[in-house]
């Protein structure tokens, strides 16, 4: 019985390391799943459904000029897109007249522009749009309406306004862009779930660095967007919305933070002709070490082990001592508790984190001084504060490559460093948030 308690218990260890590794490329492959998904669209799509082209091209080609400049990539996407919004929502109309295949195509086509960049386009919170001839009289406001985005998960557009929003496309007055931007923002502040993980995260993020335009026009004073986007934030971020595709070279020079960083919430630019994000190019390492000479190093986080690593390091240790002769134990010690101590070991050097702040950079260096990660204020997006068990933890937002990922660091310092550094974080426009509250 002794002699075999140790080898189920090395079996156990092995499966369990083999499971790890399958895990990890479970994750690998879950996160690729939809780039191979949209590889297969794009190649494949348009040979299975031809007629997709016909239903819904025919309507956009040489009449919506967002469509037109697309490669045929991105057409075959757009179109699919048109498609699932078409299939996804209920259309209604209030009036004598018909609903055409048009106006279905044409409005969900909106919708898809504003969301072209994202991974969330088709308002599931949103499930009816109602479509009316005119202009129509709201006894909520006491004012005629060109449309209107409701809570009770409905989206009114005036059809005559918003064919005349498209028949001038640089005039910056679009009902279909200025409705579909109020359906992205609110679906975001409804948090049920549904909204873009991207889109939600940095929205934050540009409405803090466009705040001062903001409180200009609500101020009356004068600026490139029109007087309206000054009502309150929801509407100035739809006026953005409508400037950003309809005079995206004029947006640019007159408000270029604003642009820019709406170029990053909406993970596209209209000025591109292939509409992707064109990103500034990140300094190098040897740039960077040049500059941390003058550096203000604020706080190293010491030595922190994980408590679940003693826990089970100290089990295996019990096991081995209770259940194996002394003839035997060098040997399962080998096996068995070498790989603990080492896991120990990484885990420590793994979990001590030296910060230094400078100008605009964040580095994260490890026990030994080796270089862990550089951002840029530019592309941080959040930065939380967090205490847990071992101590205190940053949980950090930072785009990357068209996308927002989160690292985790701990850290062991004082509350004075921690101020420091938050104060730092919010005077150059980055969300700091407390994950305990």
């Amino acid at each position: 019985m002794p002699d075999t308690i140790p080898n189920i218990i090395f079996i156990v260890l092995v499966l369990s390391f083999l499971g790890y590794i399958l895990y990890g490329f479970s994750l690998i492959i879950i996160s690729n799943i939809k780039k191979l998904r949209s590889f297969t669209l794009f190649h494949f799509y348009h040979g299975i459904n031809k007629t997709m082209k016909n239903n819904y091209e025919i309507y956009l080609l040489n009449k919506f000029s967002y469509y037109d400049k697309l490669s045929f990539q991105m057409r075959i996407k757009f179109l699919l897109r048109v498609k699932n919004f078409i299939t996804d929502k209920s259309f209604e109309k209030k009036g004598d007249f018909e609903i055409t295949d048009e106006m279905k195509t044409l409005i969900a086509a909106s919708a898809i522009q504003v969301t072209f960049g994202l991974d969330s386009y088709k308002f599931d919170y949103f499930e009816t749009i109602v479509i009316l001839p005119d202009s129509y009289y709201s006894n909520l406001t006491n004012h005629y309406h060109m449309g209107e985005v409701s809570l009770n998960g409905v989206i009114i557009i005036s059809w005559k306004d918003f064919i005349n929003g498209y028949s001038n496309p640089s005039d910056t007055y679009n009902v279909g862009l200025h409705e579909m931007a109020h359906a992205l923002d609110f679906e975001q502040k409804l948090d049920d779930g549904d909204f873009d993980f991207y889109f939600g995260n940095y929205f934050d993020k540009w409405a803090l660095i466009a705040k001062a335009e903001y409180e200009n026009i609500h101020n009356e004073r004068a600026s490139f967007l029109r007087k309206y986007a000054g009502t309150n934030e929801r509407e100035f971020f739809a006026v953005c919305v409508e400037s950003f595709f309809e005079a995206p070279e004029q947006f640019k020079e007159k408000l270029p933070q604003i642009y820019h960083h709406l170029c990053i919430l909406l993970n596209q630019d209209p000025m591109n002709v292939d509409f992707k994000l064109i990103q500034q190019p990140k300094r190098n390492i040897e740039e960077l070490t040049s500059e941390m000479q003058s550096s203000l190093e604020l706080f190293n986080s010491g030595f922190k082990i994980k408590p679940f690593s003693i826990f089970f390091s100290l089990v295996m240790f019990s096991l081995v001592f209770y259940q194996f002769s002394t003839a035997k134990l060098g040997l399962y010690s080998f096996i068995i508790i070498i790989p603990f101590i080492i896991i120990i070991s990484i885990d420590t050097i793994h979990n001590s984190n030296r910060f230094i702040l400078f100008n605009d950079i964040m580095v994260i260096k490890n026990a030994f001084g080796r270089i862990k990660n550089i951002y840029s204020f530019d592309d941080l997006v959040a930065v939380a504060f967090g205490y847990n068990r071992g101590g205190g933890y940053i949980s950090i937002l930072v785009l990357d490559k068209g996308k927002i990922h989160r690292n985790v660091y701990s850290y062991i310092t004082s509350d004075e460093n921690i101020n420091k550094l938050k104060e730092l974080l919010t005077k150059n426009n980055i969300i700091v948030k407390d994950d305990n509250q």
